[in-house]
């Protein structure tokens, strides 16, 4: 029997490249259940469906105002679901595997 998380797990692993609005808010949903807040779980889902983003291509993305897009990536970073690298000098995001989230230790 699939636990809450290995479903949304798998559910990341199949998503479609362009996924429908449902799609996106049961994911959502799913991310907060397992623990992350509104911001990081918004954060997350742009960083999952765009591979890798400065920050200021998430802050347009998601709307968020860029200090809850900054809180929200270095949140994300300390939970070990979101890495950071310098590319000439500017900060890229890309979320890590998504297995990670079915980790009880977060």
């Amino acid at each position: 029997m699939m636990t809450k998380r290995h479903m949304t797990w798998y559910a990341l692993q199949q998503a479609p490249k362009e996924p429908a609005p449902i799609f996106l808010m049961t994911l959502y949903s799913d991310l907060q259940t397992l623990g992350l807040t509104a911001n990081q779980a918004q954060v997350y889902l742009t960083l999952a469906r765009a591979g890798e983003l400065k920050a200021g291509e998430v802050i347009k993305k998601t709307g968020l105002h860029r200090n809850l897009v900054y809180t929200a990536l270095q949140e994300l970073i300390e939970k070990k679901l979101v890495s950071s690298s310098k590319f000439k000098n500017v900060a890229v995001y890309k979320t890590l595997a998504p297995a990670r989230l079915l980790r009880e230790d977060r």
